[in-house]
């Protein structure tokens, strides 16, 4: 009779807990919006500046992104270059920083299903102290879905670059 008391008690407080845990699963979770937007990488992180003599040459490079929707309508993206120091986009860094003038956001009409691509211009100090000095960045786009990023950590590297001028074709 005791065991049947014991038993009885302990089954009473669970029946409103058991109803409570049965209420919640039958509730619709809240709706967290995922987004649809990926960003891959479409450049090297290798940019640089003749070894030869660093004041000539190129000294500009494009770094790029894809931006592809996997959404089932079309999008407008916001896209974002930023160094990862968090300092100037223009002048932040002695020697690799984006070129005077052009673009750190740029909006792309991006298709359902379908992918656009967004580049910035990087410009390297022409000076051989900017050899082997790297500086880290990242690509984000965003839309009303959410946001995405190239992964992290990228980073740009000063390679010294091997003139080809001492080549030639004779005939």
């Amino acid at each position: 009779m005791v065991a049947c008391a014991f038993s009885f008690r302990l089954r009473l407080p669970l029946v409103p807990f058991m109803i409570s845990i049965a209420a919640a699963l039958a509730l619709p979770a809240p709706a967290h919006a995922a987004s649809d937007l990926t960003v891959t990488p479409l450049t090297w992180n290798e940019i640089g500046l003749d070894s030869n003599d660093p004041s000539t040459g190129p000294n500009r490079f494009p770094v790029g992104a894809r931006v592809c929707n996997s959404g089932a309508s079309a999008t407008t993206a916001t896209v974002t270059f930023a160094w990862d120091d968090g300092k100037n986009l223009f002048t932040g860094d002695p020697y690799i920083n984006l070129r005077p003038g052009s673009l750190s956001v740029i909006t792309l009409d991006v298709p359902a299903g379908g992918c656009a691509d967004a580049y910035f211009e990087v410009e390297v100090t022409r000076s051989s102290l900017a050899f082997d000095k790297t500086r880290r960045y990242h690509i984000t786009a965003t839309d009303t879905s959410g946001s995405a990023s190239t992964p992290q950590p990228r980073e740009l590297y000063v390679e010294h670059l091997i003139s080809q001028n001492r080549n030639s074709v004779t005939d």
